[in-house]
């Protein structure tokens, strides 16, 4: 039980800057002075945590349902675009705002990949400016028809695929230490997609065809970005992981939105 919780408190860290409760906090530190987490099961928390904020989704759409469509649709949208933010303090939108930047000044992929800025509060300029705007409008969008339409469900694999890249991402070396973020062995390296599959499962009832499309579009590019980072880049970053992980979100979160709305 002690490992698990330890893993959980690190898996939420690495995923969100949303505070846990300080009995789980100090129990999980409290631990840690005395054991070592569990990479694998640090790893496994990834998509579980995905489905527990889904989970909470999910409710919030079926409570404003009591409500009229529009208004409900907007409330949904507003408040969904406002906690995508506030998860990680608009880290993750900031890697976006950094990537497009970076490639306007005309760094190669490599570069602009190990120097990603995560900080939104620098991201000055034009350019900055039209990718925070833009990426907020399109989740907002997109969450409006999600609710209006009433596909709620398709947040689950909106977020499990998005942490499952992350997950798989993780397990390369960091660039400055050469050790991976998450030591998992070759033999377990699939287990985490197991589980995803396994919650993905869950949508086949829903959107056979389009679950299947993103599940396996997202596992393909997970294992070529992890290829690509092992031989060309020689491992990745933390802002780099956060990065591919969000555009996999809006990726899957926007083909939802143009496929099941309607």
């Amino acid at each position: 039980m002690k490992i698990i919780i330890m893993s959980f408190t690190d898996a939420w860290e690495m995923l969100l800057e949303l505070p846990l409760p300080r009995r789980i906090t100090d129990f999980a530190e409290s631990v840690a002075d005395r054991e070592d987490p569990e990479a694998l099961l640090t790893q496994l928390w990834f998509p579980v945590i995905a489905v527990i904020g889904s989970i909470v989704i999910i409710a919030l759409a079926m409570l404003l349902s009591n409500l009229a469509t529009v208004p409900a649709a907007l409330i949904f949208a507003f408040v969904m675009t406002l906690l995508s933010e506030l998860r990680d303090k608009g880290h993750a939108t900031g890697t976006l705002a950094s990537l497009c930047i970076l490639k306007a000044e005309g760094h190669s992929i490599s570069e602009t990949l190990f120097n990603l800025n995560a900080d939104l509060r620098t991201m000055n300029g034009a350019i900055g400016a039209m990718v925070l705007t833009l990426t907020i409008l399109l989740k907002f969008s997109c969450f409006f028809l999600m609710s209006f339409y009433g596909f709620a469900f398709w947040i689950l694999p909106t977020l499990v695929l998005g942490y499952a890249m992350q997950a798989e991402l993780a397990t390369l070396p960091a660039v400055r230490s050469g050790e991976p973020f998450l030591n998992i062995n070759e033999t377990q390296r699939f287990y985490v997609w197991g589980i995803t599959i396994f919650f993905i499962l869950f949508i086949l009832l829903k959107a056979p065809t389009l679950a299947l499309l993103a599940l396996g579009t997202v596992f393909v590019a997970a294992m070529s970005m992890k290829r690509f980072s092992e031989n060309h880049l020689g491992g990745i970053t933390g802002n780099a992981i956060t990065l591919i992980g969000y555009m996999t979100e809006l990726a899957v979160l926007a083909l939802g939105a143009v496929c099941l709305s309607g």
